[in-house]
């Protein structure tokens, strides 16, 4: 409830994303947290997965797009190797311009 409320105080999304992931404990067992930030600083979408895989990172995606409202334009990620396939999959099926290829940090 309280992030709906928050929600209508935030600006509209940003069209970069900075994208990663990292590992944390949560109730003894370690879990993945990925997260997408706008240019803003504006916290995007959050996930957190047992695993670290493909389809955790599919789901967190389409996710955060479905939250943004639109899909960014420019992804800045960390080097995790299946980031540059699955935003290539994602563009594709979106659409979207050949702007929006991954840039790795």
């Amino acid at each position: 409830m309280r992030a709906e409320a928050a929600r209508s105080c935030r600006r509209q999304v940003g069209d970069r994303w900075y994208v990663d992931e990292t590992s944390v404990k949560v109730g003894g067992a370690w879990r993945y947290v990925y997260r997408a930030v706008d240019q803003y600083g504006q916290i995007i979408d959050v996930y957190v997965s047992a695993k670290r895989d493909s389809a955790a990172a599919r789901v967190f995606f389409e996710h955060a797009i479905i939250s943004a409202g639109a899909p960014p334009w420019k992804r800045v990620t960390d080097r995790a190797p299946v980031y540059p396939k699955l935003i290539g999959e994602l563009s594709r099926r979106r659409g979207t311009t050949a702007g929006s290829t991954a840039t790795q940090v």
